[in-house]
């Protein structure tokens, strides 16, 4: 294992930096299961989608123990939907959330795209961003990027 992947390894994916950790994922559990939501950052795309597929169904606790039928479900769902998958924006976040209702998906792409990007939710992190509406996290930084990655980091809950 590398440096970097020890480091990856050692740090919860809701806690990584996106400078660091350019590939996200912005995940919110279904209000039965919690409805706790927010970004999840990974070094490379692979990474981010083998999240997906071997970690996140294991994340729930369904019985308090070990695997059971619910989770095998999941397991299996999310692996029909993303086989063939091998980039953010070829997994279809539509069809992924609507298969399983157990978490949703919202966002799948690079801290650039949350930047930049024109889809919905990216323009909604922008609008947040540009308005301040966490001003703690603007003007300190050495850049706007350095300010965007602090204010993501407030995405928890």
């Amino acid at each position: 294992m590398s440096p970097a992947e020890s480091n990856a390894a050692s740090i919860e994916p809701a806690d990584r930096s996106p400078l660091e950790f350019p590939f996200g994922l912005f995940i919110a559990d279904a209000s039965n299961y919690g409805g706790a939501q927010g970004f999840a950052w990974f070094d490379s795309e692979a990474a981010a989608l083998d999240y997906l597929r071997n970690e996140l169904w294991q994340l729930d606790d369904f019985n308090g123990g070990d695997e059971d039928a619910a989770e095998t479900d999941l397991r299996d769902t999310i692996a029909a939907v993303m086989r063939g998958t091998s980039s953010l924006k070829g997994l279809s976040l539509d069809i992924l959330n609507q298969a399983q209702k157990v978490f949703e998906l919202r966002w799948a792409g690079q801290l650039d795209d949350l930047r930049i990007g024109k889809s919905q939710f990216e323009e909604e992190i922008q609008h947040d961003f540009r308005q301040n509406a966490f001003g703690e996290t603007r003007g300190r930084g050495e850049s706007d990027l350095v300010d965007l990655a602090a204010h993501l980091l407030t995405y928890h809950g």
